[in-house]
């Protein structure tokens, strides 16, 4: 499943902090999200890497 076909099955949420994005879309979308630590993966062949987790608001989440 694409990404950008998973965001467009979702409203736009009035507070980001409330919708389907960051943590909980990775979360729920563990394929996507593997396709994503994958290609972070082969980038780090180039150079050092970071990765942020937006919107993540306790350890529970994580």
């Amino acid at each position: 499943m694409k990404l950008s076909f998973i965001l467009l099955c979702f409203d736009e949420e009035m507070n980001s902090f409330l919708g389907y994005r960051a943590i909980r879309l990775c979360l729920d979308q563990k394929d996507v999200f593997k396709t994503q630590l994958r290609a972070i993966l082969r980038a780090s062949n180039y150079g050092p890497i970071k990765i942020m987790y937006p919107m993540i608001f306790s350890m529970e989440k994580i």
